[in-house]
């Protein structure tokens, strides 16, 4: 079944991912949690859902199979903004500020961070569809594309392309099929969809529209690109007949071949369908309608948050399997504060969590390291599992340890003091 997920800037509700059906438009389920930052909803392989806190320094998890659909959360060095996840579940890409910080899911660590990503915050990360590259987009106007074996290695830090064509912010960056070879969507606020080659770098399509975009969408097959403008159209450009120039300015409507028209805010996210017959679309108002690419009309309206849509995704998959008891392959576990903690963090009471495991992941302490071509051999539970089990375990018994301290300072060495001073004074 294929299912439409949502996520707004609402504080009062309370829920941070709304699961529909597209069709009916009924609300199949949701998950608890604080709102979503714009651009960083995206999934953990079959296990779950990730998203970036809106305006605070976590970013929460949901796994299938638990019935209490709790979040868990981890701490950044600082506010993240646009997240996403490598198509083979392993690494994260977390953008904080003008620079991009990347986590390895295996053991929650940061294998590295690009300092010298951007100048200005970054407002788009996409992987491709082989995970073999890392598109980043900022304010700076620059469009960068990172080989990702590259800097998970730490062999280099410099971008394997530089694209400085747009003259204003990046607001959307969408990578289309085909790995290496893909085509990359650019639009941003110099009001210019822009196309470029990710084997060569080149150019190879500009198109110059009347108002400034803000997100942008390919179907499956990229015979039409789809583009969210600022007055709550939706531009619509079949990529079989494209402008014979690479440059092409129109200051008018013509340029696209036609336009959906029914929001009356700025579209803020765009999603369409695996079969590519529908269309969701989101914006400042909270509205998301649903449109029927053949017959381009709209035919659904769903949610009513009167608040920002910051997120939309169609995910294939069953939504009651979210409570099915699923055994997960990656564990969530339940750690009281950071293990990677300095003595003053931990007197915070907030309950966070550091790590989390995948069973079948091995770990750089394994005693047969892995060199290329070579596998390294995992036990039951990996190597990484029992290691931050013993964390775990650490850190439970340093917090029993110093309330067992606090509580002996506090009811026997006080009560002692007072009853000493009370026969001295009888005396």
């Amino acid at each position: 079944m294929e299912v439409l997920i949502s996520t707004d800037s609402s504080v009062e509700s309370k829920t941070s991912l709304n699961l529909w059906n597209p069709l009916t438009g009924t609300r199949l389920a949701s998950f608890r949690g604080p709102p979503a930052a714009p651009s960083s909803l995206a999934f953990i392989r079959d296990e779950g859902f990730a998203v970036v806190e809106m305006g605070k320094p976590f970013i929460h998890f949901w796994q299938y199979g638990t019935p209490t659909q709790t979040s868990r959360r981890i701490l950044c060095s600082g506010k993240p903004g646009p997240m996403c996840i490598s198509p083979d579940g392993n690494f994260l890409a977390v953008a904080v500020e003008e620079k991009i910080s990347i986590w390895q899911a295996a053991t929650g660590r940061i294998v590295t961070v690009i300092n010298s990503a951007h100048y200005r915050p970054v407002t788009a990360l996409k992987f491709n569809d082989d995970g073999t590259y890392l598109i980043s987009g900022a304010q700076d106007g620059m469009v960068l594309a990172w080989q990702f074996l590259v800097l998970v290695s730490g062999v280099s830090s410099v971008p394997f392309h530089s694209w400085s064509d747009h003259t204003l912010a990046i607001t959307g960056i969408h990578v289309g099929m085909g790995g290496r070879k893909a085509a990359v969507f650019t639009v941003g606020q110099d009001r210019s969809l822009k196309i470029y080659s990710l084997i060569n770098g080149n150019l190879m399509l500009s198109v110059g529209f009347p108002m400034p975009l803000t997100y942008v969408v390919a179907d499956a097959a990229e015979s039409a690109v789809y583009a969210g403008g600022a007055d709550g159209s939706i531009y619509q450009m079949k990529l079989g007949s494209p402008p014979r120039s690479i440059e092409h300015h129109v200051a008018t409507e013509s340029v696209t071949d036609f336009i959906f028209r029914k929001h009356n805010h700025s579209i803020t996210a765009l999603a369409i369908s695996a079969d590519g017959y529908h269309l969701a679309s989101g914006d400042e108002s909270g509205t998301i309608h649903i449109w029927d690419l053949y017959s381009r009309q709209a035919v659904k309206s769903i949610g009513n948050s009167k608040t920002r849509i910051t997120n939309l995704i169609f995910w294939i998959g069953n939504p009651d399997g979210a409570r099915s008891g699923k055994k997960p392959t990656i564990v969530f576990p339940e750690v009281p504060k950071l293990i990677e903690s300095n003595e003053d963090e931990r007197q915070d009471k907030e309950k966070l969590v550091a790590v989390w495991n995948r069973f079948e992941q091995p770990c750089e302490t394994d005693d047969i390291h892995y060199h290329r071509g070579v596998k390294r051999p995992v036990g039951s539970l990996g190597a990484c599992a029992e290691i931050n089990e013993l964390k775990m375990r650490l850190t439970k018994c340093e917090l029993v340890n110093q309330k067992l301290h606090e509580f002996y300072v506090d009811q026997v060495l006080c009560n002692n003091t007072n009853n000493i001073g009370n026969k001295k004074r009888k005396t």
